[in-house]
């Protein structure tokens, strides 16, 4: 009878259903003298003391039969994506664990390199585990030479005497149960519960889009392929590795001394496989439009024009103040497309901070918060609060940065609303921004305005609200402009992408 069995993976294979299974049907194994070995506790501690410490325990017991499931023995799925081959130090690994035990059989899974790479990167990016590898080095990863044939080899060197079983990821995907039972050769599986519910699956597209976001990865962002498959290596590079597993399945097949149960939609459906790697473009689709509001640049004409025009587009979403680039991406795709004005940073300070002070007064009555009351205590002019941001003053300075972070237009500021220069340049190389121009030239490009937003009315030019022109009593000194930038820098280096994509658009 089989006595010990040792599960070690791989990842991205359905191991940790399969350890799933082993765990709600801990208590039926039990009884009938089997003991199970599977993460979280086999990661308590190091896995070469773990094992023979837990086989230790469980010596004097009734327990006959042992299975450890570990997909970390031959090496961890962040050393294969940072080293970019396939656990390179499988051999090493598990040869520290020969001299401590012998299992009688060892099982593990295989999957088609492209999805395997895929799914392995896609999942660690979405945990925060990794970054999307640079191009160089997925291309390292589809010339590496080793591959599925190389890790078996080495797991059959390790444990010789042991019975090697070798799954396909398409076969038995879904029924843990019926894999442990044939690799086994145990009855008692057969009234244990399955859920076939899959654990761990690879993340969907607005997972692997958030998790690059909130690095600020637009490089990376750029580089996901157009469709909902998330592709991340080119069409070359998908059928290279294919190919290679295609060879390792041929191999697989003729090995001695092991099993290998083959899936027959994967031997059967190469020709498939491989047609969905087709470059034909995906069918063009009606994208999302979405108006930023940015505060203190004159979007309330967008607002106007929407409000009289009632064929107004139902994809054209006016935001809030609340939205943001990122913010929009997460609700309407990364295609959606984007429309935004801007304005000098040193004119929507002394117009953010003027507004504020008067609560919005005439056109609106918005009280001010706790915070901004204490701001406007200190602080009744904006070029005193610019001066006081270099204070010699501990006191002063601390009140001064305070007051930045809680007037509501200088803490909503281009970071909040675009992020970054790289965020205004990925919208601008995406082709998804649409409309961004400087608010002193919307009067001008009224027309390639309303003709983008696809709006069929007009007002007439000076009409804007929110955007009048500094008066000679609020022009900041020397001193408050200087500050403003050492203080925010990226504010002016957003203002100046902004500037550049509104040349390339036209908006001049």
């Amino acid at each position: 009878m089989n006595k010990i069995i040792l599960h070690i993976g791989a990842h991205r294979t359905g191991t940790t259903s399969l350890q799933r299974f082993l765990r709600n049907n801990a208590d039926l194994l039990t009884a009938g003298g089997i003991e199970t070995l599977c993460p979280p506790e086999s990661r308590h501690g190091k896995i070469a003391d773990v094992v023979p410490d837990w086989l230790a325990q469980l010596a004097d017991t009734a327990s006959q039969r042992f299975l450890i499931s570990e997909e970390n023995l031959p090496g961890t799925m962040g050393h294969n994506i940072a080293t970019g081959s396939l656990y390179p130090n499988a051999k090493e690994n598990l040869g520290r664990l020969a001299s401590l035990y012998k299992p009688d059989v060892v099982m593990m899974s295989v999957r088609e390199l492209g999805e395997y790479w895929t799914s392995a990167i896609l999942f660690s990016l979405a945990r925060h585990e990794t970054t999307l590898p640079s191009q160089g080095h997925l291309n390292a990863i589809c010339s590496d030479k080793r591959s599925w044939r190389d890790v078996v080899a080495d797991v059959q060197s390790v444990f010789p005497h042991a019975r090697l079983v070798v799954r396909e990821f398409a076969h038995l995907q879904d029924n843990p149960k019926r894999f442990l039972r044939l690799a086994t050769g145990w009855d008692t599986w057969a009234d244990a519960k399955l859920n076939r519910r899959a654990q761990n699956v690879r993340p969907d597209e607005s997972a692997i889009v958030s998790a690059l976001l909130e690095r600020g990865d637009f490089g990376g962002l750029a580089r996901l392929g157009d469709t909902k498959e998330t592709q991340i290596f080119s069409r070359p590079q998908r059928q290279a590795l294919f190919e290679i597993y295609q060879s390792d399945l041929d191999h697989l097949r003729k090995l001695l001394g092991a099993s290998f149960l083959e899936s027959r939609k994967r031997s059967e459906g190469a020709q498939v496989q491989s047609s969905r790697w087709r470059s034909d473009p995906a069918p063009a689709r009606q994208d999302e439009t979405v108006f930023l509001r940015i505060g203190r640049t004159g979007g309330r004409i967008v607002q106007s024009l929407a409000s009289a025009d009632a064929a107004k587009p139902d994809r054209l979403h006016l935001g809030n103040h609340d939205d943001t680039l990122i913010s929009t991406i997460n609700k309407f795709g990364r295609t959606r497309k984007l429309a935004f004005f801007f304005r000098d940073p040193v004119e929507r300070f002394v117009s953010g901070f003027n507004a504020r002070l008067r609560q919005g007064r005439p056109r609106h009555n918005v009280n001010w918060t706790t915070a901004e009351a204490v701001a406007f205590s200190l602080f009744r002019t904006p070029d005193a609060l610019g001066e006081a941001l270099s204070a010699q003053d501990d006191y002063l300075k601390s009140a001064a940065r305070f007051s930045m972070a809680s007037i509501c237009h200088l803490k909503h500021d281009y970071v909040h609303y675009l992020h970054s220069p790289d965020a205004v340049r990925y919208e601008m190389d995406a082709g998804n921004l649409i409309i961004c121009c400087e608010t002193d030239r919307i009067d001008n490009n009224i027309r390639q305005i309303t003709d983008a937003l696809h709006l069929s009315t007009s007002i007439p030019v000076g009409t804007r609200e929110n955007t009048a022109p500094i008066q000679s009593g609020d022009a900041l000194s020397r001193l408050a402009v200087d500050n403003l930038k050492r203080f925010c820098p990226q504010e002016f280096e957003i203002y100046a992408a902004c500037k550049m994509a509104a040349a390339e658009l036209g908006f001049t």
